[in-house]
Parts: structure tokens; sequence; C-alpha cells
């Protein structure tokens, strides 16, 4: 594997939305976001000033992209998402291990899916804990 990492652009949104589609569909995420919602939200994200977007690609293959912002509390990781095809090979860790590589050293947090018992192997097997537990009560 070849991993290069570079911050997404306005050409990466369609991308990056289609894999946020993705990630929706594999952690069975309530999110009723539209595909133009999606590219929208990603847009904002791009082009704003509080979050960063990178794209991972492994010989120029799209692979991986990742969503973070850096505030007081440490780094707070908002996505993480490795192509299907491209899972359990190792690929997820390097591309994490990447993307971290550039930021300062301080705590990172993340949220997965209490039901995503594959999401939270993956991450304990990074080296995160369990910290907290969000409570939610959907609407009917």
């Amino acid at each position: 594997m070849r991993l290069t990492v570079h911050a997404a652009t306005v050409s990466d949104i369609g991308l990056l939305a289609a894999l946020n589609r993705q990630l929706i569909e594999d952690q069975r995420h309530h999110s009723t976001a539209t595909d133009d919602e999606l590219a929208d939200r990603m847009r904002r994200w791009i082009t704003g000033e509080v979050y960063h977007v990178a794209v991972v690609e492994d010989d120029g293959e799209p692979v991986a992209y990742g969503v973070w912002r850096d505030d007081e509390d440490g780094i707070y990781v908002r996505q993480f998402f490795v192509v299907r095809h491209r899972r359990r090979t190792g690929l997820g860790r390097q591309a994490f291990t990447l993307l971290a590589g550039g930021w300062r050293r301080a705590p990172v947090r993340l949220d997965a899916l209490v039901h995503n018992e594959r999401a939270l192997g993956f991450w304990r097997a990074l080296g995160f804990r369990d910290y907290s537990i969000i409570l939610s009560r959907d609407t009917a």
C-alpha cells in the first residue's frame, strides 16, 4: 500500500457525499439526510473553519476519508470511513495513523454507535477505550 492523504476540496464533494451515505448505511445510523443534504454538509465542512476533511488514497484510489476538528479538549473525530472492499486488510489502521500524524499531541475523542460492533472493535484495537455513553430517545 502506498497511502497518501490530501485535504478535501470542493471537487471531492460528490465522492465524500457518496462515502458518507455508505457510512450511514453501514453503521445503521438513523439519519434521513438526502444525498443533496450530505453534499451540502460536506461543502460546509470543506469550506468552513470548524472541521478538517481529508481523503486518503492508495496509489490514486480513494480508500478512506476523515472529518475532525481541533478544539480546547483535543481532537474530535466526527467521521472516519474506509471503503467496504478494503476493510480488514490493515488499511484502516494505516489510514487513521496517517491522518492522526498531522494532529497536535492531544486527546482524541470520537463517537461510535453502541450497536456497531465492528467499529467498536476497530477503535478498541487502535487503543481507544469506552469513555461515555450518550443516551438517545427518538421521537415517534
